[in-house]
């Protein structure tokens, strides 16, 4: 059970109990929490292992770390890596072993990868959820609100409708170049509606002028004689009126 558990926290491919045999040369399987029969090695099962990986196991001094990489029939390229069980007085070599073989490593990696890819594409999408909600609250949403100001101020414009607001009721508070442009639109309204206000006090005095002096002008033209000649029945001299 200790073995199992250990097994399902670690990263090893396979995680068992086992004996070297220096007479033989073979490492002896004791015990292996595995419950594939494909893959595990039952009690007393054995296998021939290479000279330096016997030599490592049953000759270690207890300084370093503990492991040979090497290859197998069973599982190919793998690393293997113990701890001794028992005191310095046992003859027999009894370790707790753990094999990583090449494709545990790859299929690690690939976990890895994939775990990775998943976060990033996660972090990638909600980075891009807040970013596309703000650049709508801060530019799009401010330069539509704009847009549709200008249609509706050319429309009144176009209908004679001069005392509307339209820059100028404008909610918009980004802190940026977009408020500062909503401002610049709002002053250009106002400046435009007290320019209009200005022109048609002026035409309006103008026109009053005018009217003034065509009747001056009425009136300084019916002072003078309009009926030539005045005296018809008299040809030693003639008389003609006009005025600048």
């Amino acid at each position: 059970n200790a073995l199992g558990t250990l097994r399902k926290e670690s990263d090893v491919n396979f995680l068992y109990l086992g004996v070297y045999d220096k007479d033989t040369g073979s490492l002896v399987y004791i015990c292996d929490p595995d419950t594939d029969p494909e893959t595990a090695c039952f009690t007393g099962e054995w296998e021939i292992v290479e000279k330096d990986e016997l030599a490592k196991f049953t000759g270690w001094d207890g300084k370093g770390k503990l492991h040979d990489i090497g290859t197998t029939e069973r599982h190919g390229y793998m690393c293997t890596s113990g701890y001794p069980v028992g005191d310095e007085t046992d003859d027999l070599h009894v370790f707790v072993l753990a094999d990583v073989t090449i494709g545990g490593v790859f299929s690690g990696i690939w976990r890895l990868t994939l775990q990775y890819a998943v976060v990033v594409i996660g972090v990638t999408y909600i980075l891009g959820r807040r970013l596309n909600r703000r650049l709508k609250r801060t530019l799009v949403d401010p330069l539509q609100s704009i847009g549709d100001a200008a249609v509706a101020y050319v429309h009144d414009k176009n209908q004679g409708i001069t005392d509307a607001e339209h820059f100028s009721s404008l909610k918009i508070h980004t802190g940026d170049e977009i408020e500062h442009l909503s401002i610049i639109m709002s002053d250009m309204e106002n400046s435009i509606r007290e320019h209009e206000e200005e022109v048609i006090r002026l035409t309006a005095e103008n026109e009053r002028a005018h009217t003034e002096l065509d009747l001056a002008a009425r009136i300084q033209m019916n002072m003078l004689h309009t009926l030539f000649p005045p005296f018809p029945d008299r040809d030693d001299f003639d008389i003609y009126a006009s005025m600048d």
